[in-house]
């Protein structure tokens, strides 16, 4: 019939749903291009007039020493965040350890500095999924939480920030627009929390398109973190201590470069390079991201933009070396190309 009333709810969905997803795919494409092109201006407009003669001679004369330094700090601090995120997947699964959550956000990172968009986070839910027994979509329940525990601990630290240094006015807009994804992001965890059933049939019975259903509940699965206060708290704490071991992280990057700042500063330069990092469409490995806030937030204090740039491009690196580094080791010994490959599904 030309209505399709004589066609079976579930065929029209199944004819339905390629032709959804066609449309859906073209607004991300096209959203992507939009956010890749904005960062592309911005970044060209920051380092339109970098001496590159002069950045080569600053990165050249870099003080390997601090590098180590900044670079075995930076490991400390991942630790805490690992332990932040074990917090929030303890209540799903005992099977969860901390070496294991190390393992597969190392993973998961290295994914991401492959994949744009922070695709790396399908690989870390696969990774710690196959040592707890927990679905991928669990996990990853356990990732958006994960999430919003670091960035309140980010505007935790923004809130207190002008108390010790100015704050530039684009910092404030950021700051007011990652209030707002948090908010948003909260509210719809607390829409999403699983929901205690008196009985009737599970989702994937209820609900014509049984894969969605099944899905949702997994999610909502992984977001049992959210209704256990301890779980919150003792996530919170570790996330405070891996903010305040950043802190040494950038100050021992700035003097690897040659640039003796207040601390205040390096407060600044943090806060800055995390709301960049929080660009609705991150490219691969956070390339730009990092040194557009990094140079913006040096700008302030009257350093040169050569010199900015040099330790934004060695604070970067002493990120993403020893991470790919751990996270190829950690994804070999599990099976490199079965982990990559299965990641997205």
């Amino acid at each position: 019939m030309a209505d399709g009333a004589g066609v079976e709810p579930e065929a029209r969905i199944e004819v339905l749903s390629p032709v959804a997803s066609e449309r859906r795919s073209a607004r991300e494409r096209a959203f992507r291009a939009g956010a890749y092109v904005l960062l592309l201006g911005t970044a060209v407009w920051t380092f339109r007039d970098v001496r590159w003669s002069a950045l080569t001679s600053t990165l050249g004369a870099a003080a390997p020493l601090w590098i180590a330094f900044a670079a075995g700090m930076n490991l400390l601090a991942l630790v805490f965040q690992a332990a932040r995120w074990l917090a929030l997947v303890r209540p799903l699964s005992r099977a969860a350890t901390l070496p294991e959550s190390f393992k597969a956000m190392m993973v998961g990172y290295t994914v991401s500095m492959i994949l744009p968009a922070r695709g790396g986070e399908f690989a870390r839910a696969h990774f710690l999924g196959r040592r707890t027994g927990l679905s991928r979509a669990t996990v990853l329940g356990s990732i958006v939480l994960d999430h919003l525990v670091n960035a309140t601990g980010l505007l935790a630290g923004l809130a207190v920030l002008p108390f010790f240094v100015g704050i530039p006015d684009w910092m404030r807009s950021g700051g007011w627009i990652a209030l707002a994804l948090v908010l948003l992001g909260i509210t719809a965890v607390a829409a999403l929390r699983p929901i205690q059933r008196d009985g009737g049939p599970a989702p994937s019975e209820a609900l014509p398109a049984r894969r969605i259903g099944v899905l949702l509940t997994k999610l909502q699965h992984g977001l049992t973190g959210a209704r256990q206060p301890k779980a919150l708290g003792v996530s919170f704490g570790a996330s405070l201590v891996s903010w305040v071991l950043e802190v040494p992280v950038v100050v021992w990057a700035l003097w690897a470069v040659g640039l003796h700042l207040p601390i205040p500063a390096a407060f600044l330069i943090l806060a800055s390079v995390n709301l960049a990092l929080m660009f609705p469409v991150a490219p691969p490995a956070n390339l730009g991201t990092v040194e557009l806030g990094a140079t913006l937030a040096l700008l302030q204090f009257g350093v040169p933009k050569e010199q900015a740039l040099a330790f934004a491009l060695t604070y970067h690196l002493l990120q993403v070396v020893p991470i790919a580094a751990l996270g190829m080791f950690f994804a070999g010994k599990d099976g490199l190309g079965t982990t990559f490959r299965r990641a997205p599904a």
